[in-house]
């Protein structure tokens, strides 16, 4: 996202970053708000391809309990599924 000029390496997701790191993004509310935006459109899209074995893999092993990607369900609470792609609300 080119307009967001960070202090990190193009291909650094923020996964694992300690609060310092986190704080020292500094970006216009509309700029963050348009790339929140885009993150969700790009996550519902990524989740609506996963299949019922995709929830019970383990993504990180650094934990004493590794968690499966769906922290141990075979598929989506119904909550969360409920709520993919709708539109953003102020509560959200």
């Amino acid at each position: 996202m080119g307009r967001l000029v960070l202090p990190l390496p193009a291909r650094d997701t923020g996964y694992g970053h300690s609060t310092d790191e986190v704080d020292a993004v500094r970006a216009r509310p509309e700029l963050l708000l348009e790339y929140y935006d885009a993150v969700h459109r790009q996550t519902v899209e990524f989740v609506q391809t996963l299949g019922d074995e995709d929830f019970d893999r383990i993504v990180d092993k650094r934990f004493d309990r590794p968690l499966p990607s769906a922290c141990g369900s075979s598929a989506p609470s119904s909550t969360a599924s409920s709520t993919w792609g709708r539109p953003r609300t102020p509560m959200d």
